[in-house]
């Protein structure tokens, strides 16, 4: 258990609350259980998604490629260098940009 001096003499026990204004305490937060159907509701909102992946790749017969870490800096290269540009712009630095090669 952890204490706390008050006034610099006094030691008393620290809660487990939370003060909200000078003066009061409310108790802790309640542990979420998987009763309260929040559990139930995430599993309901992830399906989707995964039905919209899964069944091209079963309708083909296919495997999952992953498109790699890069691929929306590939897909959109020059907002990217656009963004790029103003980052550096921001900080201070001008230049010119040309193609390595």
């Amino acid at each position: 258990m952890e204490f706390e001096r008050i006034d610099g003499q006094t030691l008393l026990p620290r809660l487990p609350h939370r003060e909200t204004r000078v003066g009061e305490m409310r108790p802790p937060p309640a542990e979420p259980s998987l009763t309260s159907g929040g559990h139930k509701k995430s599993v309901i909102a992830v399906a989707p998604a995964m039905l919209v992946t899964a069944y091209p790749l079963l309708a083909r017969q296919t495997t999952y490629q992953d498109p790699g870490a890069d691929y929306y800096d590939r897909r959109h290269a020059e907002r990217v260098r656009r963004r790029a540009i103003q980052t550096l712009e921001r900080r201070g630095y001008l230049g010119i940009l040309e193609p390595a090669a």
